[in-house]
């Protein structure tokens, strides 16, 4: 790890306790994307999930990347949390050479007819949509001049786009909740289905 330096401590107690309490003071929490106890269908160990859910910072679930791509790859939706993920993207990017690939995806009903024009609604909207995610990368680019940001306004359920997009992804990035955030609910759905079924490391900013 050449200069870096590395401390390493051993703690007795609750696993995820442990890492909590750590993570209250740490910049970032990294863990692997499950243990030794996984059952065979669980893609994301219990450990994992809590600590997304739950840590105060970003948490980075990592596994093994599949794809040779040197991109990040960025959820975004306009809330506050996705604008998060992005300058966190951003700032990774400025220390690794990769670009930042800004991706907005939505979901879309089946393609039909206007009962008063023969124009198909399926893209419906699609340009306010371009309009957000510009409006969402515009003050990254000058914060970060250095860094190449991609723009991707995608007409396809989120959860599908990010999952497909980390196939040839180093890193995807999601905020901890979108617009749709209850109070209640400390991870939101698309971030929840992305940590369990992405193909790359996954980091949950909020």
């Amino acid at each position: 790890l050449g200069d870096l330096d590395v401390e390493v401590e051993t703690r007795v107690g609750h696993v995820t306790g442990e890492l909590m309490s750590a993570a209250i003071c740490a910049d970032m929490v990294v863990i692997g994307s499950r243990g030794h106890g996984r059952a065979a269908d669980l893609l994301v160990g219990s450990v994992s999930q809590h600590l997304a859910r739950h840590a105060p910072g970003p948490v980075v679930v990592v596994r093994p990347t599949r794809g040779t791509d040197t991109r990040i790859v960025v959820g975004v939706d306009g809330s506050t949390a996705s604008t998060a993920a992005l300058e966190y993207a951003c700032r990774r990017a400025e220390r690794t050479g990769q670009k930042v690939v800004a991706i907005h995806a939505w979901r879309t009903h089946a393609p039909s007819t206007d009962v008063w024009s023969s124009e198909p609604r399926a893209l419906e909207g699609l340009a306010h949509r371009e309009v957000l995610l510009a409006e969402s990368v515009a003050g990254l680019r000058s914060d970060h001049p250095d860094v190449v940001i991609e723009q991707e306004a995608v007409p396809v359920a989120p959860v599908t786009c990010l999952v497909d997009a980390s196939r040839d992804a180093s890193l995807v990035v999601v905020g901890s909740h979108g617009l749709g955030y209850f109070g209640g609910l400390l991870l939101g759905s698309v971030s929840q289905a992305v940590l369990q079924r992405a193909e790359c490391p996954v980091a949950v900013v909020r």
